[in-house]
């Protein structure tokens, strides 16, 4: 009898074992789909904010020239109301031009740094900035938007 009592322990045992390895698996798994979610979740934004930028400006306000204008605009709407007075802005913007260019993606990868460091200096994330504001935005009628984007264009910006 005792001999069966010990297989029956190296069974349970085994069980044990392979259930421990089958939780670590699935764990991977879980972390494996979690980060494909939130590369999903990102382009899904992008792809919702585009289709807002088409269906409200038209499809000639998603080029690269006039998202790097809209982009330029908002930054400095922000330091503005961040409280930077414009002539430290202005020495920025001297200060920058002249450097040589750097590389766009890099850049632009700098940029998202450096606006997740201030989110985490001010207790924000740019996930809750970016979707209350466009939660905000896409109440904006179509005839709001046009009206907003003739008068930057009679302003020549």
């Amino acid at each position: 009898m005792e001999r069966e009592e010990q297989e029956v322990v190296n069974i349970f045992e085994d069980l044990r074992r392979e259930i421990f390895r089958l939780r670590a698996v699935v764990r991977s798994q879980i972390d494996g789909l979690n980060h494909w979610r939130k590369v999903y979740d990102r382009t899904q934004f992008e792809g919702r904010v585009r289709s807002w930028i088409i269906d409200r400006f038209g499809p000639e306000n998603i080029q690269e020239r006039e998202r790097l204008r809209r982009f330029f605009e908002e930054s400095v709407e922000f330091v503005q109301a961040a409280g930077m007075p414009q002539d430290e802005a202005q020495r920025l913007l001297q200060h920058v031009y002249e450097r040589p260019a750097g590389e766009k993606c890099m850049e632009a990868g700098g940029v998202v740094i450096t606006l997740a460091g201030w989110c985490a200096a001010t207790g924000n994330t740019i996930e809750d900035l970016g979707n209350r504001e466009f939660e905000r935005i896409s109440h904006l009628t179509v005839e709001q938007v046009h009206q907003s984007l003739a008068r930057k264009r009679a302003a020549g910006v």
